[in-house]
């Protein structure tokens, strides 16, 4: 059976407040994470590749073995692309179980960052990070962004947020994807006629 290709974002795992922040409906941390392992291993296989955009955790403080005993137990093969909250050392992520560790990726025409990147926002609320993979993008031949770190706010206009938030905190496969910016594309079009 061919791989397939998930992509997802912004699990926090260990991050109690996020419960609250993001109106997540657990009451743990634990059951959060207990949940978002669920879901996950519910639509992925071991034969399957993922890629996670960034803040896999949050809270972390120590908790390394944990988080590596996390990464082993979920399905598929893992790519890190980090986030605002991903303190570790790429060593550090491969030793807990992910393949490689990157800061943004080319797919395509798709740009793949934490970051929605290319937005109208006050220059004072962006970092240095996002200016910077904003310059990359720019430079790039990639048309779309797939993206996390807004965690209920989806922003359509040729991106994807793959945000656990906002997908039923499960990963997100890449056929979905491609679905939903080619309807994106379409009704684009029909508004031009």
């Amino acid at each position: 059976m061919e791989p397939k290709l998930f992509f997802t974002s912004d699990q926090h795992y260990f991050h109690d407040n996020i419960i609250k922040y993001c109106r997540r409906p657990f009451d743990t941390s634990k059951e959060m994470n207990d949940a978002i392992q669920a879901a996950h291993n519910m639509l992925v296989t071991d034969n399957d590749i993922v890629i996670h955009i960034g803040d896999i955790s949050a809270g972390l403080k120590g908790r390394n073995e944990e988080l590596k005993n996390i990464i082993k137990n979920l399905n598929g093969k893992h790519y890190l692309v980090r986030g605002n909250h991903d303190h570790l050392g790429n060593d550090e992520y491969i030793e807990m179980g992910f393949t490689a560790v990157s800061e943004y990726l080319e797919f395509g025409d798709w740009f793949i960052n934490h970051y929605p990147l290319n937005m109208q926002i006050r220059a004072d609320w962006i970092s240095d990070n996002e200016r910077r993979l904003n310059e990359v993008f720019k430079k790039s031949k990639c048309t779309k962004i797939i993206h996390g770190h807004s965690h209920i706010t989806d922003f359509g206009l040729h991106r994807f947020n793959a945000s656990v938030d906002l997908n039923n905190f499960s990963p997100v496969c890449s056929t979905r994807i491609e679905k939903e910016f080619e309807e994106l594309h379409l009704r684009k079009e029909r508004k031009l006629f």
